[in-house]
């Protein structure tokens, strides 16, 4: 988990994002850089059986709704 970035492969993602930060900013944000990593290879990988099969389940099931009483 311990994915560290050097300086200038930091500041190229920050300037292809277009984000004006502080050199402060960045720093702080290049401290957290290997969480933030780890965060998005969960997020792109594949979700776990588990939760597949609990997203096909809500799925399938229709939306409660709300309907109030007429005049109230």
């Amino acid at each position: 988990m311990s994915q560290t970035i050097s300086e200038e492969a930091f500041a190229a993602l920050v300037a292809r994002a277009g984000m004006p930060l502080t050199p402060a900013q960045c720093a702080a944000l290049q401290d957290v850089w290997p969480r933030f990593a780890e965060m998005l290879r969960q997020i792109r990988g594949a979700a776990p059986a588990t939760m597949e099969a609990t997203l096909e389940g809500m799925l399938a099931e229709p939306a409660t709704t709300f309907a109030a009483e007429e005049g109230r």
